[in-house]
């Protein structure tokens, strides 16, 4: 896995991914924050949504709204909604590292980043608060 890493930071031009202290590759794509780290016998690609809203500001129906689309991406790209052990929600992306290949990474890596700028665009709107005009009738 260190490998493939080594080779998706060199062509990405970046220099070498380190792991940090909890054993994660933190990695940085068009101003978002991907993790990368293994669990088990997968390579996880994680980003958390908790930086985007609020807290006790998203409903029981945007959730279920973001884990339609969600789930509707993951035919296409291997995506999925999670919570971590802490409660927070995050953007998850597992390959078996035997079927891990630098191609897959980067095809991941790239619908990860696009799937999280919409996510970030809705969970973003609906923790503004509403800015509601009353009409004065007559």
């Amino acid at each position: 896995m260190e490998q493939m890493l080594n080779q998706l930071a060199k062509s990405l031009g970046l220099v070498a991914f380190t792991l940090d202290a909890q054993g994660k590759y933190h990695i940085r794509m068009d101003s978002e924050s991907l993790f990368l780290y293994q669990s088990g016998s997968c390579l996880v690609i994680a980003s958390f949504l908790n930086w985007y809203y609020q807290p006790g500001t998203l409903s029981g129906d945007l959730l279920k709204s973001l884990l339609r689309q969600v789930t509707s991406w993951s035919r296409l790209y291997p995506q999925g909604l999670a919570l971590n052990h802490q409660g927070q929600l995050l953007l998850e992306a597992r390959q078996v590292l035997t079927g891990l290949d630098l191609a897959w990474l980067e095809k991941t890596l790239t619908a990860h980043v696009g799937i999280l700028e919409q996510l970030k665009l809705q969970l973003s709107e609906a923790s503004k608060p509403h800015q509601w005009n009353q009409a004065i009738w007559r």
